[in-house]
Parts: C-alpha cells; structure tokens; sequence
C-alpha cells in the first residue's frame, strides 16, 4: 500500500480531524491492518399450539386425553409448530494495526511526545461523551476515519537518561457512526486529503504554489501542521495537505 513520491516511500500517519490538525507521522508503515465489520443476528422461535378433539370430547374429558395421548391412547391430541424469526444489526467496522514509532537517534522526545499524544486522543472532548474522531490515512488514500477504543504502548528502547525513544503502539478503531454507512477502504478514501513527505529544497512556499497555485497558502498551510518556523521544515517531513476549502478557511 505504500507510495512512492520522487524515490521517497510515504509514511502512513494518524490526525485528528478537528482543526487545527495534531498529527502523529508512523516512523515506519504499517505491515499489515485489519479492517472488520460484524453482523448480529438473533433468531427467535415462536411457538403455536393446536388442539384436536378426539372421542373423549372437551372440557375435563379433554385433559385427561392428553394424558392419555401420551401413552398411546385415543383422545385430545396436541401439536406443537414453531417460526423462526430472525433479528439483525451491524456494528460499526473496526481496524485493528500496530503503529512502530522510532526517534531515528538516541537523543529522544519525540517518540514520547507522540505517545502522550495518541493517549490524549483516548481522552473525550470538551462538551462531549465521545473522544475526537482520528483519521487513518496513507499516501492519497484515506483509509478509515473513526475514534480510539483501545490503546496500548510498549515502549522498547531509551537513551541514556531513561527517556524512550522506541515504541510499539497497539491501536483499535471504531468507524466514526456518520460515515459507517458510506465508507469503504477500498475504495480509497477521499481524494481531497492528501500527505506529502517533503525533499531537499522543498519550502512551504513551493509546496503551496505546487499543490494548490498559490504561494501565498503557505501560512494557512503551516498553521494547519502546526508549524511555526517556516524555515525548520526539513527533508523527510510529512505535511497534510488538506482540500483548497479547507485550507482557506483557516487561512
């Protein structure tokens, strides 16, 4: 599933939908994820009696038929018929993907910063019984948008002042109710939400005039990746890149 964009593989990322963006960029692409849906169907078997005379007439003489049924005798006789009737529902899809986050040096932060991140996406929102809706996406593509029902961090490796600076992040999903029902991952997401991994010589400018034919975004664009110094983007950074009317609003 990986991109290639001028000889470098695009990272796969998770962000937060809600501006402005809060981003974690994988260190290394995911080997493999796992997209489930689940029905629930209940069947439920309803019963009918039906009751036939026989020479033993009704009323008392009926019941004591029935016992009488029972040993193989003539009398009132019962039948016993039944209907299934099934019940369904579908729960809302999952993924399921272990995220491999790595300093790339022994100097560390940024593996814990991005932990602590994640684990505030579990927290719920302000004025909300629901933790903020996070968005999958890799490449062009976006691959699944929904919120955070389970989280585990292993931290494997620390420098020297105990700090760590490797992490293996196990997440669960659950697809975000309004777009259950429209969502598809493979059909490749919504074309408008994109990433670009940047390469030597790349600026906030040239990125803005290259993908939306305005070098003038390029301020609604940092602020989008919550950048503050234009002039810190380095090789190898991952930006967002979101519709030209999202853009501009913010801008």
């Amino acid at each position: 599933m990986s991109e290639v964009i001028r000889g470098a593989a695009v990272k796969g990322l998770l962000y937060r939908k809600k501006l402005p963006v809060d981003m974690v960029v994988f260190s290394f692409n995911p080997k493999e994820w796992t997209y489930r849906k689940t029905n629930n169907v209940t069947s439920t078997a309803q019963r009918g009696n039906a009751f036939a005379k026989g020479a033993g007439g009704g009323g008392v003489a009926a019941v004591a038929g029935a016992a009488a049924a029972a040993a193989g005798v003539g009398g009132a006789q019962r039948r016993t018929s039944s209907r299934n009737t099934n019940t369904g529902s579908q729960q809302n899809p999952t993924l399921t993907m272990d995220i491999m986050l790595d300093d790339g040096r022994f100097e560390g932060g940024r593996t814990y910063a991005d932990c602590q991140r994640l684990l505030r996406w579990m927290d719920m929102e302000e004025g909300s019984n629901m933790p903020p809706v996070v968005v999958f996406h890799w490449g062009h593509n976006q691959y699944f948008t929904g919120y955070f029902t389970s989280l585990g961090i292993t931290y494997q490796l620390f420098n020297l002042e105990g700090l760590p600076i490797r992490a293996k992040v196990s997440v669960q999903m659950k697809e975000e109710p309004e777009t259950a029902s429209s969502q598809n991952p493979t059909s490749g997401g919504t074309a408008a939400r994109r990433s670009r991994t940047l390469i030597a010589g790349d600026t906030l400018q040239s990125v803005a005039y290259r993908e939306y034919g305005s070098a003038a975004l390029w301020r609604p664009l940092a602020g989008v990746n919550g950048i503050d110094d234009p002039l810190r983007v380095a090789a190898g950074q991952v930006l967002y890149l979101p519709s030209l009317g999202e853009l501009k609003r913010v801008g």
